[in-house]
């Protein structure tokens, strides 16, 4: 069992390097059996809003401390750690936080990055990377893009 979250942390911490390298990030997710890490502080003075934003999409990560997966973690927690990530990251880009400026990949091309209501309902046009359609590739193969709904309950 424990070998088997070793290798899924691994895959996650490999699609979230190519995440961030998808955006121009120089940040790099190191991984260590089940435990990962990764230092945003140098990308942006304002970098460590990711943790925020990883919070308001459901995922907890205590700012400078390693993560640490367990055999408890389900796929689909697996999925929505990524998508948490996908999401804020692709939020933080667009307002010239994290990554190269909107429309400019690390490459130099484009890259095409919406956060509007597709984003949000993770649909075809949200910007954020389908694992599904790089499957054959190999990369970002394992993680669903589509997040849960957004709750409508306004209560004050």
């Amino acid at each position: 069992m424990q070998q088997k979250v070793q290798k899924r942390t691994s895959e996650l911490a490999a699609d979230l390097n190519e995440l961030f390298q998808k955006y121009g990030l120089k940040t790099k997710v190191e991984t260590f059996a089940s435990w990962f890490f990764f230092n945003i502080h140098g990308e942006h003075p304002n970098a460590s809003l990711l943790f925020y934003h990883l919070r308001l999409h459901g995922i907890h990560i205590q700012d400078g401390f390693p993560c640490f997966l367990t055999t408890t973690h389900s796929e689909a927690d697996f999925q929505q750690i990524y998508n948490a990530f996908a999401q804020s990251v692709a939020e933080l880009n667009a307002v010239g936080i994290l990554g190269a400026p909107l429309g400019r990949g690390a490459s130099g091309g484009t890259a095409s990055v919406n956060t509007g209501a597709a984003a949000s309902n993770g649909g075809a046009d949200s910007g954020i990377p389908s694992p599904r359609a790089k499957q054959k590739s190999g990369s970002l193969r394992r993680w669903a893009t589509k997040p849960p709904a957004p709750s409508t309950n306004q209560s004050a």
